[in-house]
């Protein structure tokens, strides 16, 4: 018989939890039947025999994936600690003297993961490259072993985007702002970029680990600076030597969401995460214009080799994660078409909020209020109309439970001088 056979059906629960409404996600029979899944499969000859090179690590390290999907953050902790102590990573967090901005004189102590797999070997032969920026401004493009540069020729090369790094389109903040102060990354003193150097490559499933605990410090810790930074210095460590297409892809998703919340690389951020779910279809966009490109992508078995061992959104949830960022940044059309095109229709209420379209958005809430009502299409039709008997029956539908809609009624019955009902 399949001796993974349970392992697969851990995966499947994870996968039928991705697939449900979000307000029905929640099914502790899943989570239930999901955790003995993996209970058993760690009881397999297979995984406890060690025949095969980092299998117990891959599969706590799926586990603790699974269990940050089900919003279990202190299972996902236990998984991911499990995981790098079956696999050998050793990680730790220092500090580094580096400069961040092109016009910084002094080196300033910058944060850094140092993380070296147990199989880590150095080559010496290779030297820590100098920032990127210095090198630009001189003239003297020195291509880096992990970066395919375009054909400056080549009509792609007029486009956002023109590096590639394993296939991937990757933005510098140069191409959006000549004048940008920040450096692509941070140039550490010579003395500090040998040691960091000496650390080596990790393997591919070290990577997906740090990726690992790079999530569980977001689950941690509330996001503020502090834990932004620390969570940049997981990803960088990934980033530092590309080896698959899907972990570096993760880790330009988990950087373009942490770098939208600063003013300077919100706009890099954005174009990222479309290139990202542009690399994810086989149609052609303004981002991906050519069918060569299309046809370069990575292959499937490379694409799916880390999938379920990564925090990688399936395809509807980050074009979500894509509308409302440009729903934020008063990009309300493109917003509106991409919650339509994955029948996201309450966030499409909200752009034609944002829009001003108040019929349309009255039309679409009725139609949804018919096949499909939520407590939130409730409130919004409540916001929509002024009307307060749509709180009540948004409170009522929830079982009330749901705050939002006990919220705006409240400050619906302020706002109408009913002071004693608010």
């Amino acid at each position: 018989h399949l001796q993974t056979a349970n392992w697969w059906a851990s995966r499947s629960s994870c996968c039928h939890h991705e697939t449900m409404e979000r307000h029905k996600a929640n099914d502790p029979s899943l989570k239930l039947e999901m955790d003995q899944c993996f209970e058993k499969t760690l009881k397999n000859k297979i995984v406890l025999s060690g025949q095969y090179k980092n299998l117990e690590a891959r599969l706590y390290l799926e586990w603790g994936i699974c269990c940050h999907k089900f919003d279990d953050p202190e299972g996902a902790k236990r998984s991911f600690q499990k995981a790098r102590e079956a696999s050998g990573l050793e990680v730790s967090l220092s500090g580094a003297l580096g400069k961040r901005t092109k016009f910084q004189t002094e080196s300033k102590s910058q944060l850094v993961l140092l993380a070296k797999s147990s199989t880590t070997k150095v080559d010496t032969n290779e030297s820590p490259s100098d920032d990127e920026d210095d090198v630009v401004e001189n003239g003297d493009l020195e291509k880096d072993t992990n970066d395919e540069e375009l054909d400056p020729n080549d009509p792609e090369a007029s486009m956002v985007g023109k590096t590639k790094v394993l296939g991937i389109r990757t933005i510098r903040l140069k191409e959006l702002d000549e004048y940008t102060p920040l450096r692509e990354k941070i140039k550490f003193t010579d003395d500090e970029a040998d040691a960091l150097e000496r650390k080596g490559r990790l393997s591919e499933i070290d990577q997906a680990i740090v990726l690992g605990l790079c999530v569980d410090v977001k689950n941690s810790y509330a996001m503020e600076n502090l834990t932004a930074e620390e969570m940049s210095a997981y990803v960088q460590r990934v980033m530092q030597h590309p080896q698959n297409w899907m972990i570096y892809s993760t880790a330009l998703f988990l950087k373009s969401n942490l770098e939208y919340e600063s003013t300077k690389t919100k706009d890099r951020a954005v174009l990222q995460m479309q290139l990202l779910v542009d690399q994810q279809s086989d149609r052609l966009t303004p981002l991906q214009a050519t069918a060569k490109e299309i046809e370069d992508s990575a292959p499937v078995f490379e694409r799916m080799k880390w999938l379920r061992g990564l925090a990688w959104p399936a395809l509807w949830n980050l074009k979500r994660h894509l509308a409302l960022k440009y729903l934020s940044m008063g990009v309300v059309k493109s917003a509106l078409q991409i919650c339509e095109e994955v029948f996201l229709w309450e966030e499409a209420v909200d752009c034609l909020l944002a829009m001003g379209a108040k019929a349309r958005a009255i039309k679409l809430v009725n139609e949804r209020l018919e096949i499909s009502p939520t407590s939130n299409l409730y409130c919004q039709m409540g916001i929509l109309t002024q009307e307060i008997d749509w709180f009540e029956k948004a409170w009522e539908f929830s079982g009330r439970r749901y705050s939002r809609a006990k919220r705006l009624w409240a400050r619906a019955s302020f706002e109408l001088g009913d002071y004693k009902s608010s």
